[in-house]
């Protein structure tokens, strides 16, 4: 019965984590000394306008190291495509992921990319962003979700 109990309230607490982290609570430092998880959604971004998108600002004190950025399609027309960079060097943001070219292949679906073999780093107040470089017309919003980690 002691074990069934234990079972039960350690599922529960990955059950409350788990909303935590996808409602993107997230914040202070682990009192365990480790890195604390980040992961922040941005919506709404219109993929056939170039221009750059904030993602996340660093706070102050911090280092930010992403490691995956997941694109979910949430409004498209047919063939569309999109090239984007991301990254918190502000000329370019591309540190992170330099000039991919994105193609879904049917609404509410997802892309995912990290960086091969590189860990990025972003310091205090960078901002890591969302850079359109080139694309099409016709429709095509996604929505942008960043995952990584604070020190």
């Amino acid at each position: 019965m002691k074990k069934k109990l234990l079972l039960l309230s350690m599922l529960s607490l990955l059950s409350v984590a788990s909303v935590c982290l996808a409602a993107g609570l997230y914040g202070g430092s682990s009192s365990s000394g480790l890195p604390t998880r980040v992961y922040v959604s941005v919506t709404g971004i219109d993929a056939t306008v170039t221009g750059t998108t904030t993602l996340y600002t660093v706070p102050t004190g911090k280092t930010f190291y992403p490691t995956t950025v997941m694109i979910e399609c949430t409004s498209w027309t047919a063939g569309q495509t999109f090239t984007a960079s991301f990254g918190g060097n502000s000329a370019t943001y591309d540190d992170f992921i330099d000039s991919q070219t994105f193609e879904f292949g049917a609404i509410n679906t997802f892309l995912r990319d990290s960086p091969v073999n590189a860990v990025v780093t972003q310091a205090a107040a960078d901002v890591f962003s969302i850079s359109i470089e080139d694309n099409t017309t016709g429709v095509l919003v996604i929505s942008v979700k960043v995952y990584g980690y604070l020190e």
